[in-house]
């Protein structure tokens, strides 16, 4: 039998304090704006959220108005799928069912709760994180891994992990902002047959200034595979070196590749910096096996016009699927 007595937790885990402190200081941030706006503006009675962050000691402090206490739940339960001003890329604030429904009984809503309740409840409604989005707001298509909960493997907990970035060759990059351990990022496969890996940005440093250089001003969005072709063209000693170490999907199925791990996570870190702008679109051509990809720009046309690897491939005359060419003169690990 395995004697587990020397076992210890890393100390990042330790807890700094008694249990219940540590439960009763556990932080989530919140719009706070976003709350009064929405509170204030449909006349709904008790006192929207005042703070950035809420503890779970502050959801359930004392206070004389029921409703004070369900703007304080709803806010920390609904804490990371709203918009927060630093994000700064939903195009509209989404805007809860229950608001529209509870609007027109506040009166009654600051008397008697369970009458309100009884009343909307014919409708189907429930309370806490039903949306919509506007109706002139385009609707970003959902996948699988975005409706998954998943877990920080540093702090063990899903409150502050930020929705996946998909990366070529079906690989999700993760982030968790958790202030404990402060920002980590983390990879695994769609399939969630590879073990997480950590995201080591340093590699990449040297690609940032020629994937930039990579993106023409003025021009509509390109799918990845382009970027990545400008950059093999335009700087073939640095793409053979960075495909010699993690390899590339032309060769075959991989898990890490150099297009997922390397060039992808680099132009994450351009899009976070403010130098580039991404969005999710049809995977065209060899990239087919992605389902979607990013596509980039630098400053998006009004209209989002997209050019895709295929369409690219067709005006500069080669084959959108990997051909013997691609392949010359690359080592793969």
């Amino acid at each position: 039998m395995t004697d587990l007595a020397s076992l210890a937790l890393p100390a990042w885990a330790v807890p700094s304090g008694p249990r219940r402190v540590a439960v009763d200081d556990h932080t989530i941030r919140i719009n706070k704006q976003w709350w009064h706006d929405a509170i204030t503006t449909r006349r709904l009675p008790g006192t929207a959220p005042t703070q950035t962050t809420l503890t779970r000691a502050e959801v359930w402090a004392p206070t004389e108005h029921v409703f004070t206490l369900l703007w304080r739940t709803l806010a920390w339960g609904s804490g990371r799928y709203l918009p927060h001003p630093r994000q700064g890329r939903c195009h509209r604030t989404p805007r809860p069912l229950w608001m529209g429904i509870i609007a027109p009984h506040g009166p009654l809503a600051s008397r008697d709760l369970r009458t309100l309740l009884h009343l909307t409840r014919p409708l189907g409604t429930r309370l806490p994180l039903r949306t919509r989005r506007d109706r002139t707001s385009p609707l970003p298509r959902r996948t699988t891994e975005d409706n998954m909960i998943i877990t920080c493997p540093k702090c063990f907990a899903a409150d502050d992990v930020l929705p996946p970035r998909r990366l070529p060759d079906r690989l999700l990059q993760y982030r968790c902002t958790n202030p404990i351990h402060g920002n980590h990022e983390w990879l695994t496969t769609r399939d969630a047959v590879q073990a997480p890996s950590d995201v080591q940005e340093g590699v990449t440093d040297e690609l940032l200034e020629p994937l930039s250089r990579c993106i023409d001003a003025d021009a509509p969005f390109v799918e990845y595979g382009i970027v990545e072709h400008r950059l093999r063209t335009r700087f073939p000693d640095l793409f053979a070196a960075h495909v010699a170490e993690q390899g590339h999907s032309m060769f075959g199925p991989r898990a890490y590749t150099a297009s997922s791990v390397r060039f992808g996570v680099a132009l994450g870190r351009l899009e976070r910096t403010g130098d580039l702008v991404s969005e999710y679109g049809p995977a065209t051509g060899a990239w087919h096996h992605n389902g979607q990809v990013t596509y980039w720009a630098r400053n998006p046309p009004a209209d989002r016009r997209r050019t895709t690897w295929a369409e690219y491939c067709a005006e500069i005359g080669r084959s959108p699927q990997w051909t013997d060419q691609d392949r010359f003169g690359l080592r793969i690990p």
